[in-house]
């Protein structure tokens, strides 16, 4: 049996492309290469916690519309 094509897989992480301002990305790099990791993986653990924090208002915010009381204030 053959060799698999592509390159193997360094992580069980879903990636997906994204477009981020220039700048950003280039200390991005530099912060990440520093580091000894991949800026994909800076990045993700950068903004996830604000992400899941956002994601936890939006669902009550939804939870009550649907039951039809005011939602949490966003600020």
């Amino acid at each position: 049996m053959g060799k698999k094509r592509g390159r193997p897989r360094s992580s069980e992480r879903r990636d997906a492309v994204v477009k981020l301002d220039v700048t950003i990305v280039g200390k991005a790099q530099m912060i990440a290469k520093a580091r000894g990791t991949s800026v994909a993986e800076y990045l993700s653990e950068m903004i996830r916690g604000l992400v899941n924090r956002d994601f936890l208002v939006e669902m009550k915010r939804i939870e009550a519309e649907s039951s039809g009381q005011p939602g949490p204030d966003p600020e």
